[in-house]
């Protein structure tokens, strides 16, 4: 299967997970409301770019393989590439959290085994501490247990109005904490961080793959609308303003909504390698590119390094200069831990995948 690099995505990678640390580095109760909409731009970002990939991916494996070889051989490539590059970092983090004891790892560990963190979280009410932001992990890799069915099994001329369907049902499903859930906090977090909750992002990112694979001159033209997306984002700030003072029906049925359609256009735009001046010049830096490229465990690793710095000694004072130097310090070790942890572990892992190609 032809592999073709969309360079400019690894600086999109980064923009993403760089929203989470900064949302997860600021402690002020006072900005805890634009703390948590940078986190969610950062997730919301990660989940368009990934539903985005694994759908090309899917298609174009559907589309070489369909003379030679079988659905069902594509699904299970798919499958064991995908375990290569995730499963590893995640179960090995689990596994020495557990064994150092870092607080909630025993009595959670088997949310965390089993990829059911955001359940555990926004129905149960379990406090997940360090392990909180694995949420956005299970939610991808649930999605992913059945999504490559439809793409593989349902013919390529349905595909478009499953992807508008899955949409649909992001939507819909945000009703239900709605009617029945009475703090509006909690309405959020359920509806827009649970599985239907976030089809919206991944039904966005699947359309967007539709359109590069089918139909890219037309994908050329939606882009250039550039007002549209405009005012999607325009719509996303004043629905974000809305829903940290009072909230209503509009702001949670639409607010992920426009947040996934600006991810089109950023994401669209870059995977056509279009960004120009200075934007391409940063998306397109070595280091920003390998930062992006080591992202995932940028992510993984994030919000355990505050626990370890404190457990090796390193106290946490609240005057300014030393939140300067701690915040350096945290994303120094992020960094390094996470370059190591590519190096040494993931990238050697990762490169398994040659033996295990989408054509026999």
């Amino acid at each position: 299967m032809t592999k073709h690099y969309l360079v400019q995505l690894d600086g999109l990678r980064l923009i993403a997970v760089s929203c989470v640390l900064f949302g997860h580095w600021i402690t002020y109760p006072a900005f805890k409301s634009f703390k948590d909409t940078i986190v969610s731009i950062g997730v919301n970002l990660f989940f368009v770019l990934s539903a985005f990939l694994i759908t090309n991916i899917l298609i174009k494996a559907k589309n070489i393989n369909q003379n030679t070889t079988s659905d069902f051989y594509t699904l299970r490539q798919f499958y064991i590439r995908r375990f290569l590059r995730i499963f590893p970092l995640y179960y090995l983090v689990i596994v020495v959290a557990y064994i150092i004891n870092i607080p909630t790892s025993h009595e959670n560990i088997i949310w965390y085994l089993s990829y059911t963190t955001n359940i555990a979280w926004f129905y149960y009410g379990i406090d997940c501490g360090y392990f909180s932001h694995l949420w956005s992990l299970a939610v991808e890799e649930q999605f992913y247990l059945l999504f490559p069915l439809l793409v593989l099994f349902v013919p390529n001329k349905y595909l478009f109005k499953i992807f508008i369907l899955i949409v649909a049902i992001a939507v819909i499903s945000k009703l239900i904490p709605y009617l029945f859930v009475n703090d509006y906090t909690q309405i959020c977090y359920i509806a827009n961080r649970s599985i239907p909750g976030c089809f919206d992002c991944f039904g966005i990112g699947a359309l967007l793959a539709y359109y590069s694979s089918f139909e890219k001159d037309k994908l050329e033209g939606i882009l250039k609308r550039r007002l549209f997306f405009f005012i999607c984002f325009a719509i996303y700030i004043a629905l974000t303003v809305v829903q940290y003072h009072k909230g209503n029906i509009i702001t949670l049925l639409f607010w992920q909504l426009s947040s996934a359609m600006c991810c089109f256009w950023l994401i669209g735009t870059a995977s056509l390698g279009e960004f120009k001046g200075a934007v391409k010049l940063f998306l397109e830096n070595k280091v920003v590119k390998y930062l992006g490229k080591i992202s995932y465990g940028i992510y993984v690793f994030h919000l355990f390094i505050p626990y370890l710095l404190f457990r090796f000694g390193l106290k946490y004072y609240s005057f300014t200069g030393a939140i300067f130097v701690y915040a350096a310090l945290y994303f120094l070790v992020t960094i390094g831990l996470s370059a190591l942890s590519w190096h040494l572990y993931e990238h050697p892992i990762n490169k398994l995948k040659k033996y295990i190609e989408y054509t026999k």
